[in-house]
């Protein structure tokens, strides 16, 4: 495992690095939580997942219902949302290209 550093606007990864992307009381405290979004989708894999969790006690947390739109408005697809501890979880899916031969293999994680 290793850590970057690096803006969530501007990730340094290459397109269709990663399998997997948390964001836990992320989304409030980014300067652009579109350009965050932006940049996962850039460096998800086709058919990637995206998981955002907002948790009670976080003031700059955002509702379920922005986070969605957000989420579809940077080419996110809706997959399912769970109540969690007051909080949610919602899960996204990068829209899957048919040709894509990376489903099936263990997740890589990009996580925040």
């Amino acid at each position: 495992m290793s850590f970057t550093q690096a803006g969530a606007g501007t990730l340094p990864f290459a397109e269709d690095s990663f399998d997997v992307a948390f964001l836990v009381t992320v989304l409030g405290e980014v300067p652009s939580a579109s350009a965050c979004l932006e940049a996962i989708h850039d460096c998800l894999v086709r058919g990637g997942i995206l998981s955002i969790s907002e948790l009670p006690g976080d003031p700059d947390a955002m509702s379920e219902t922005d986070v969605v739109a957000l989420a579809r408005s940077t080419g996110f697809e809706f997959a399912e949302s769970f109540r969690v501890h007051g909080g949610f979880t919602t899960n996204f899916r990068k829209p899957r290209d048919h040709g894509d031969a990376r489903i099936g293999k263990p997740p890589k994680l990009l996580s925040h």
